[in-house]
Formats: structure tokens, C-alpha cells, sequence
């Protein structure tokens, strides 16, 4: 099935040597669905065509909507599967390979029509085949053959579309017979001289005699190994009587890199001899080079200059416009049509001449920019910088200068990138933030962190961030504070002693004890720069204790209660006999847990150079990151309350009752002292409570002369000296026990 675009087209295309015809038709952008469909080509042929990029004899097949060749049956065609409209005109391949063509379209048909015109002779038209005069014929290119100096060898080549033998100007085998009574030598054809060296054909690597007493010269094999390293062919040497494999003459490393090498096959074997030394100044370590074939271990060469020899001793040179000092070469003068004069003390403003020095950094980036382009330098007199730098793409700050009055000079003294510190203020983590697209360059001149951190808090020298960004650091010293310290935690609430009764007695037992908190796990970078270090992990409280258990029950006793007379009369009193109870003791409160210490916090970290992406180059100067903070310990657990004792019950007494009284004249009988003749009722205690469970400690944290998050971004190191000091101890929990995680320190991470 097809889908089908029609347009009015008129094309007039030319056919070289028969002039230009013009053709009024249509042309149609067809799909298919690889079903067959019968159209009309240009010429009038009429086949089955389906979308197709191989010529046929009127039957088309594929489908992949390109323009085809046809052999003269059924004209292919562009079909509209994923083709777009047909363009008449344009150059194609017909049927013959080795004709031009030029494509034609009428019906919604593309067609190659043959021009007649050759294409150049020798070009492909099939596996090894090229065209001559039209026709394509079979020709292989590279095979070996004899060439007219038969003492040569040759290769055939097709680019003239018949196979031709060409000389490659390499000799043949010496002995091969070149006429008579003439043999080859060394690729010329000379007289033969009976028992003359030759290299016999069938194994080129025996030792060969000629033999000339024939019409034809020949090499008797003499069965004697040929010399190692004797030519076998073509890269091809003797070795042991074989012909191997071995090139000569490419380059190649020697165990002294100082020396030049080159590979060499006369001892049959592959070889890397020297052919001299290296060129001087050449590199072969770190701060090595070399000089006359020897390399020379010791050669720092500082930023702003380049090796030298003097026989086998490196030294270096100044670069222009530069002047030794000190081991290192400082700017001979500045630049006051590029530069930008900084100096404590300057103004704001209209600022950045030598005259009229920037007060600040900041004062002078906003010179720079305000220079359409002129000024790309600040050059930074000695004294301290309070504030925080963001730098642009494409400008370089260099200290190391003194401000006498307006006379700028380089100060040439010993470690000059100590006189302009550029320091971070109070409270600020970062000095430097770098983050642009292009390259920046610091030179002599030391960054400082803020002086005290925060509890807690990190701080990082530099912060190169983005793929973009390419900083060079010359003779940069970068000194750190330590990572503030975590804050310890606080002990927990103290539980309540328990008082009063209990309304319903249990087991008196004493609460649980909270659970622990865990140490805080290891702190977490940021892609954007920063650290988070981790608290101690929280703890829980103690559970309060349970009521006292159920106390004795009622207690009772016979006894008896003795009367007697008041003394008033006579008579006598009775004695009376009673069941004497007590009442029973009660249950008491238990006390209450007490409350979890709560945790620790992390401490921070103290981070040189912070890198997430970007390239950072160091060439000389020192890294002193400070030490990791430690994380502070977990709170512990509160006292625990105690429990209470309950209340006793009442004891059972005599002299409730006297008995029967009996009177006798005016006297009466009474009732002796009361005694106990049940003791009270005793009481139980409640539990006590629970105690709190102490917190985990913060962890600690780092000391890095730099960090690569992760993993993307570089940092290139050339005579810099690192000196990280000790990571941060994770913070023991209140009551001791697990830690939280300590700090890493290192180089780098």
C-alpha cells in the first residue's frame, strides 16, 4: 500500500556532451508498506519497484527510501518510506559503475539515468575491481611483482585502471639472475662471479654461492646458517637461520631517558640502541632534567622560569621581564597598564593607580572591570586583607610588593609571599571562592582562615568550584585555624523520688534503664563547598518504677483485758477475754526515670584547597590546614528517682473494753492501762526508677591540604610542601563507650 504526494515539477537537466533537455512532470514522494506497486519510469520501463538502494533489471527490492541504479529494466526510485522529496540534477550512481550519472524524477520515481561519460580510470567499482575506459575489470593492488629493474622489487597498482607493476626502489635478493651471466647485487644487475655470495631463494637466510657455468646464473644453497641481523625481506631479518620479523629504525625508550633511542635489528633480534642524547633541558622526574645524556635529580625550577644546562648540571633562568631572588624570580617592575595597585590604606572609589592604591581587594576587581578589557592585575602591597575574594575569569592578584610613597618594587627577601595575606573576616568559612570558566592565577601571597571558627564550624582556604574553572597558584602559602570544636552535650533530667501509697500494689520493680545513643557517623561534604559534621546519636529515658508489692494482710490474737477496782469500795472486777486485730501495712510509689543526656555535636573541618570539578596548579608554596575539630561528648543520664516506702497499718491494743463491770457498793470497776497486743500492719516499697541512657558523641572531623569531591576535578602539585595535622577525635559518649566516628587527615582525601 502507498502513500502518495503529487506536484507539477518542470526540470531541465544537462547530460555532459548532449546538451540540456527540459521535462514538465511530476514528481511524487511515496510510503510504502513492501507491497509491490507497478510505476513508470522515465524512460518508460515499467517494474515492480519497492523502496530499494541496489540496482535490478526491473524488479526493485528492499525498502529503505534511497535513491537506486537500474540496469535498464525498471528505473529504481527514491519511495517515500523515510525519503523526503526527489531532486532532479543531482549526481548519482547508474547501473554501470563506471559512468556518471544523474538523477531524474517523473511519476513519483527517482532515477539514475547513465550519462555515458567514463568516470576516471582506476576508480572502485568492486571488490578488486577498478575502471578502465568505462568498463569495470579486475586489478588487485599490492601484490608482488618484477618491475622493470628486475633487480627491484615491485607492487601492483591500479590507479590507471589496469594493473601495473611499480618499482618500490628496494633491492631484490642479491644472486637473483637478471640476463646472462648477470646476477643482482644490491639492487643492480652486474656480471656473475663464479662461488660469489648470493642469498639462495628457497631460504634466504643460508649462506649462498653463485654458480655461473650455466646459461643462467643460480645460488647454490651451501646449508651455512647466514649472519644474525642479515635482510630476509621486508622487515625481515636471519636469526639462527630463520627469517623473523624485526623493524628497524623506529624510536624507542631507553632505561636513560636521557638518551635518545632507536630500534636496531643486526643482531637479529629487535633492539633499542642509543643515537645520542637527549635534548637538553628535556624532562625525567620531578624536578629532574636532563643535561649531556645525564639526568639531574636535583633541579627545582620556581614558578616564572625555565631549566638550564651547563654540561650534566641543571640550573634555571628567569623568564622575561622577571629577576632572581631568593632561590625564585620576582617581577622585575610592574605593569601599570595592565595592573591594579592594592594597599591597606588606599581609597574607594576613582581608585588603582600606584599613587592612588584600592583599599581593598574587592575596590580593585571592581576596577578591573570597569576597564573595558585594559587591566587584568592587582598588584597587592604587604599587609593583611580582611574579606572574603571571588574571583573572575582571566586575572591574576600578586603580592609580594612594596608601596614606598607610590614606588612600587618586588620585595626580595626570603619567603616574599608572606608580606600580603588576604584573610578571611569573622564568621566567613571561605577566603577564596573561584568559580567561572576560564583561568585565574594567585602568585606570592599567603590566604588565611578567620582566626576562631565557631563550634562546629569548617573552613576551607579555597573553594574552586565548576568544570570550568582553572586556577594556578604560584608561590601560594594557604595557613588554616583548626575546625571548630563540637559542644558537648547536657545530662539528663533527674527523675522523682517516689511518695504516698499506692492505690493498687505491683511487683515493686525498678524501672529499665534508657537506652544509648550511638556515635555520630562520619561528616558529609557538599558539591557547592562546605561540611557537615554529625551529632551523637540520641539516647532515651529511664522507665519509673512500679508500685510496691501487696503488704500482709490482717493480723489477729486472742487476749485478755484485765479490770480493777478504783479503790473506792468492795467487790470484786471480772477479767474479759477479746479477739485483738491490727490493720495492714500499705504498698508505696515507685520513683521516676530519669531523663537521656542529650547528644554531642560534630566537629568541624579545615580544608586548604576544596576542589568539585575543577583544575587546580600548584607550584610551590606550602598547604597548613589546621586540625580536624573534635566532636563533643554525649550528655549523660539523669539520677534516677527513688522509690518510697508505703505507710504502716494501725497495731490491735487491749482496753477497748473492760468486760462486765460489777459494782459493789459505790465502787466500779476500770480499765487498766492499754498495752499492743498486735503490732501494726508493715508497709512495702515502690521501685525505683530507671536511669537515663547517654547520649553519642559528635564525630570528628578533617584536616586536608586539599579535597576533591567526589572525584571530579584535579589538583596538580609541582615543589609544593603539605603538612596536614591531626584529624579530629569523635566525641566518647557521657558515661564513656562508643565514640563517634573521628576525622580524616592527609594530603587529600
Amino acid at each position: 500500500m502507498r502513500w502518495s504526494v503529487l506536484a507539477s515539477l518542470s526540470v531541465a537537466f544537462c547530460v555532459l556532451g548532449t546538451g540540456c533537455t527540459s521535462l514538465l512532470g511530476k514528481f511524487e514522494v511515496e510510503g510504502d508498506d513492501g507491497g509491490a506497486d507497478a510505476t513508470s519510469d522515465v524512460n518508460g520501463d515499467s517494474g515492480q519497484d519497492s523502496p530499494g538502494v541496489t540496482g535490478d533489471s526491473g524488479s526493485d527490492t528492499g525498502d529503505s527510501g534511497g535513491v537506486t541504479h537500474d540496469s535498464g529494466g525498471g528505473d529504481t526510485g527514491m519511495q517515500g518510506g523515510e525519503a523526503g522529496e526527489c531532486t532532479s540534477g543531482t549526481m548519482c550512481t547508474p547501473a554501470n559503475a563506471c559512468h556518471t550519472g544523474i538523477t531524474q524524477c517523473n511519476g513519483g520515481v527517482s532515477s539514475c539515468k547513465d550519462t555515458g561519460t567514463n568516470v576516471s580510470n582506476g576508480t572502485k567499482c568492486g571488490t578488486n575491481e577498478v575502471c578502465d575506459d568505462g568498463t569495470c575489470s579486475a586489478c588487485t593492488a599490492g601484490n608482488t611483482c618484477t618491475p622493470t629493474n628486475v633487480c627491484h622489487t615491485g607492487k601492483t597498482d591500479c590507479s590507471t585502471g589496469v594493473s601495473v607493476c611499480t618499482d618500490t626502489g628496494m633491492p631484490g635478493l642479491n644472486g637473483t639472475s637478471c640476463g646472462t651471466g648477470q646476477v643482482c647485487e644490491s639492487g643492480t644487475c652486474t656480471a656473475c662471479t663464479n662461488g660469489a655470495a648470493c642469498i639462495p631463494t628457497a631460504n634466504p637466510c643460508d649462506v649462498g654461492a653463485l654458480d655461473c657455468s650455466g646459461s643462467t646464473p643460480s645460488c647454490t644453497d651451501k646449508g651455512t646458517p647466514a649472519s644474525n641481523g642479515t635482510a630476509c625481506g621486508t622487515n625481515m631479518v636471519c636469526n639462527g637461520g630463520q627469517c623473523v620479523a624485526c623493524s628497524a629504525g623506529g624510536s624507542c625508550t631507553l632505561s636513560n631517558p636521557c638518551l635518545a633511542g632507536k630500534y636496531d635489528c643486526s643482531t637479529g633480534t629487535q633492539t633499542c640502541v642509543s643515537t645520542g642524547n637527549a635534548t637538553d633541558t628535556t624532562s625525567c622526574g620531578t624536578n629532574a632534567f636532563c643535561c649531556g645524556g645525564t639526568c639531574d635529580m636535583g633541579c627545582p625550577v620556581p614558578p616564572n622560569a625555565g631549566p638550564t644546562c651547563s654540561g650534566t648540571t641543571c640550573g634555571y633562568a628567569c623568564n622575561a621581564g622577571y629577576v632572581a631572588c631568593n632561590s625564585g624570580c620576582l617581577p622585575s617592575a610592574p605593569n601599570t597598564t595592565a595592573g591594579v595597585f592594592v594597599a591597606p590604606g588606599g581609597t574607594g572609589g576613582a581608585c588603582g593607580s600606584e599613587t592612588q592604591p584600592c583599599g581593598t581587594i574587592a575596590a580593585g576587581l571592581a576596577a578591573i572591570s570597569s576597564s573595558a578589557g585594559t587591566k587584568n592585575i592587582i598588584y597587592l602591597a604587604n599587609g593583611t586583607y580582611a574579606e572574603q575574594v571571588t574571583l573572575p575569569s582571566g586575572i591574576t592578584i600578586q603580592g609580594g610588593w612594596l608601596d614606598t610613597g607610590g614606588t612600587w618594587t618586588a620585595q626580595c627577601v626570603p619567603n616574599p609571599e608572606t608580606g600580603a595575606v588576604i584573610q578571611a573576616p569573622a564568621g566567613t568559612s571561605t577566603t577564596i571562592v573561584a568559580s567561572y570558566s576560564g583561568t585565574s592565577t594567585l602568585e606570592t601571597l599567603t590566604i588565611a582562615s578567620m582566626s576562631s571558627p565557631a563550634s562546629g564550624q569548617s573552613v576551607f582556604g579555597i573553594n574552586a568550584n565548576g568544570a570550568g574553572t582553572i586556577l594556578v597558584l604560584d608561590t601560594v602559602d594557604i595557613n588554616m585555624a583548626g575546625g571548630g570544636a563540637g559542644t558537648s552535650g547536657s545530662t539528663g533530667a533527674a527523675g522523682t523520688n517516689g511518695s504516698g501509697n499506692c492505690a493498687t500494689p505491683s511487683n515493686g520493680a525498678s524501672g529499665g534503664a534508657g537506652s544509648n545513643g550511638a556515635g555520630g557517623g562520619a561528616g558529609t561534604y557538599t558539591a557547592a563547598g562546605g561540611y557537615t559534621p554529625n551529632p551523637g546519636g540520641t539516647a532515651t529515658g529511664g522507665g519509673n518504677g512500679n508500685c510496691g508489692t501487696t503488704p500482709a494482710g490482717q493480723a489477729c490474737v486472742s487476749a485478755s483485758q484485765p479490770c480493777t477496782d478504783d479503790g473506792t469500795g468492795t467487790g470484786n472486777c471480772i477479767t474479759t477475754t477479746f479477739n485483738c486485730c491490727n490493720t495492714p501495712g500499705h504498698a508505696g510509689n515507685g520513683g521516676t526515670g530519669s531523663g537521656p543526656g542529650t547528644p554531642g555535636s560534630g566537629g568541624g573541618s579545615s580544608v586548604a584547597i576544596f576542589v568539585s570539578g575543577a583544575s587546580v596548579t600548584l607550584n610551590g608554596g606550602k598547604q597548613n590546614p589546621g586540625a580536624g575539630g573534635n566532636g563533643g561528648n554525649g550528655g549523660a543520664g539523669g539520677a534516677a528517682g527513688t522509690g518510697n516506702n508505703g505507710s504502716f497499718g494501725s497495731a490491735g491494743t487491749t482496753g477497748a473494753t473492760c468486760g462486765t463491770k460489777v459494782i459493789a457498793g459505790t465502787s466500779e470497776c476500770i480499765v487498766k492501762t492499754s498495752t499492743v497486743c498486735e503490732p501494726a500492719g508493715q508497709p512495702t516499697q515502690g521501685g525505683n526508677g530507671g536511669t537515663g541512657g547517654t547520649a553519642g558523641g559528635g564525630s570528628g572531623g578533617d584536616s586536608y591540604c586539599w579535597y576533591i569531591f567526589g572525584g571530579s576535578g584535579t589538583v596538580t602539585p609541582t615543589g609544593n610542601t603539605c603538612t596536614p595535622q591531626a584529624a579530629g577525635l569523635g566525641g566518647n559518649q557521657g558515661g564513656g563507650g562508643v565514640q563517634g566516628a573521628n576525622g580524616n587527615a592527609g594530603t587529600h582525601n
